[in-house]
């Protein structure tokens, strides 16, 4: 038996007779063909779908069912077709029901390859829409990488934006730490319950630690020296968790599009990174000539790791990364495999940072990652027993250099300081009125203006800004 067929499933799924008498099959919960005619139904999707391209538009599918899908898009004429199938292991349990001859599958390297050199269609697959985030928002990287960034006129124009954009030229930037944790080991704290079984080792220890918001409570409370909190915070979850003014945490690492109440409350130690945006304050960090996190990040804990790479660190923890919980906030649950091969409960966001670490760990040969607790799978994340943690975290405590110094100068600061001064004083506004659909109440306020309410905005912060940096 091979190695695929030995590990476990990647996630739970059912298969069942249609009435037609065809397979059907459920994935995670979501019903991938129907109960009545699969066949049916997949020549119904064709036919809509290749109306949509018209025959010489090529469609990149994420996920293949029982093959029903991709074989009725060539009967339909589609020959610039290419199909990346997330779950191999299931695929593999999956052979006997495939009927006729087998989809020829690419890998997500060269979906990534294909999506680059020449755009195509990037379709879900019917009901794999909440399994697949990762996978979407990688090809949606892909195709941007292969097209070129966004014009300035297409850029949102919102509330956000201009309150992201006042606050730019007061505040320092990640490119200002820059070699902080240069061959230093680091933990790397989320909300999980594997953080409660080593934090007092963590508190002994004296590592450096970049805490997920959630878990800042639990190690302050435990008497852990927290350097970095980090927030891509859209909605106001954080201000609530940072304690009284003067918390005791070092630093504040924020995306731009963080909630100004966020970056207000301890501006003094807020440094900012920029995860890509459609936003009008993009442009800016853009023309400031600042690094940008593309990696299709979605969780506090994978952009974490991003940062702590960017900042040069050789050696991670993860602790509280468990992502085996169904949270209400997410969607309905589902179950994937953990690291004991068992099918536990997840939603599509903890899915998506398992799914996102396991591609990424392993191309990241020089970094080495360990883990505590039993969560979700995640490929190169060799796991610790939390006696195993202890010796980790004493090796990290002898490099004895301390808490990270902040500085107190920021050239990239300094950059982009200028940079939205003149754009404000020189540029017109713009006029941009392009839609985007919010995704929750977390993402009030970044609805586009109309163009007079830009133009209004626009001159209020010109005014703002005018004054020289202090």
């Amino acid at each position: 038996m091979d190695a695929a067929r030995r590990a476990p499933i990647e996630i739970e799924f059912e298969l069942k007779d249609s009435r037609s008498g065809a397979p059907s099959l459920t994935v995670g919960g979501r019903l991938i063909h129907g109960l009545y005619d699969p066949v049916r139904d997949a020549q119904r999707d064709a036919v809509r779908l290749a109306k949509r391209v018209g025959r010489s538009g090529g469609i990149a599918l994420i996920g293949s069912g029982l093959d029903l899908l991709p074989r009725a898009l060539r009967e339909q004429g589609v020959r610039d077709l290419i199909v990346y199938e997330p779950f191999s292991r299931l695929r593999e349990a999956l052979a006997d029901a495939l009927a006729g001859p087998r989809t020829e599958l690419c890998t997500l390297d060269e979906l990534e390859a294909r999506l680059r050199r020449r755009p195509a269609h990037v379709v879900v697959h019917p009901g794999y829409d909440e399994l697949v985030h990762f996978e979407q928002r990688f090809a949606l990287r892909a195709l941007r990488r292969g097209l070129g960034g966004r014009r300035r006129e297409e850029s949102v124009a919102s509330e956000r934006s201009f309150a992201s954009l006042a606050r730019l030229p007061r505040l320092r930037t990640l490119s200002s730490l820059e070699g902080c944790l240069a061959g230093r080991s680091v933990v790397i704290a989320a909300g999980g319950p594997s953080l409660e079984t080593v934090l007092p080792q963590i508190a002994r220890a004296g590592a450096i630690v970049l805490a997920a918001p959630q878990a800042l409570d639990r190690l302050l409370g435990a008497g852990v020296r927290v350097d970095f909190v980090v927030s891509p915070d859209p909605g106001d979850w954080l201000t609530p968790v940072l304690g009284p003014e003067g918390a005791p945490f070092g630093a504040l690492l924020a995306d731009t599009s963080t909630h100004p109440d966020v970056l207000d409350r301890c501006p003094e130690r807020c440094f900012l990174f920029q995860l890509r945006s459609a936003h009008l304050h993009h442009e800016a960090w853009v023309r400031a000539g600042l690094p940008i996190l593309e990696e299709p990040v979605l969780t506090v804990a994978e952009t974490a790791l991003e940062l702590a790479l960017e900042l040069g660190a050789r050696r991670v923890l993860l602790a509280g990364v468990d992502l085996d919980a169904p949270n209400p906030l997410y969607g309905s649950p589902f179950r994937a495999a953990n690291l004991r091969g068992e099918l536990v409960p997840t939603n599509r966001v903890y899915f998506h940072a398992a799914r996102y670490l396991s591609h990424r760990l392993p191309r990241l040969p020089d970094l080495e990652v360990r883990r505590v607790g039993q969560g979700l799978a995640i490929d190169a994340a060799l796991p610790l027993e939390p006696q195993q943690a202890e010796e980790w975290l004493r090796d990290a405590a002898c490099e004895a250099r301390g808490a990270p110094v902040l500085p107190s100068a920021d050239p990239g600061a300094e950059r982009l300081r200028r940079e939205v001064r003149g754009w404000l004083r020189d540029e017109p506004p713009p006029t941009t009125t392009e839609r985007v659909a919010p995704i929750h109440d977390a993402w009030a306020g970044f609805e586009p203006m109309t163009p007079a309410e830009v133009a209004a905005r626009w001159r209020v912060l010109r005014r703002a800004l005018a004054a020289p940096a202090p």
